[in-house]
């Protein structure tokens, strides 16, 4: 899991719906180091889980 810092970075990333994909993509890479992206991409596909559109 994520703690409460990570989360608050991520929601922020994910919270503008007016940039593009690759510029999420770009920030994400950026500002989180490498070795979280999996735990962070663990977090994110939880969520899908429970909360489906």
């Amino acid at each position: 899991m994520i703690g409460v810092d990570e989360s608050k970075a991520l929601f922020a990333l994910l919270s503008s719906d007016k940039r593009s994909l690759e510029v999420i993509f770009s920030e994400f890479s950026s500002r989180f180091p490498r070795d979280v992206h999996f735990r962070i991409c663990c977090s994110i596909a939880m969520l899908l889980e429970f909360f489906p559109s």
